[in-house]
């Protein structure tokens, strides 16, 4: 029962990380971006 209960939450984790990005019309293939987050507790 566990085992069936923690499949269904991998798949479930894993279809929602295979949304699409959503990418400004102004960034062309090659060009170089930063990803910043800040670090708060």
């Amino acid at each position: 029962m566990y085992r069936f209960i923690l499949i269904l939450i991998l798949i479930s984790n894993f279809s929602h990380s295979q949304k699409k990005m959503k990418i400004p019309p102004y960034l062309k293939k090659g060009d170089t971006v930063a990803i910043v987050c800040t670090a708060r507790k």
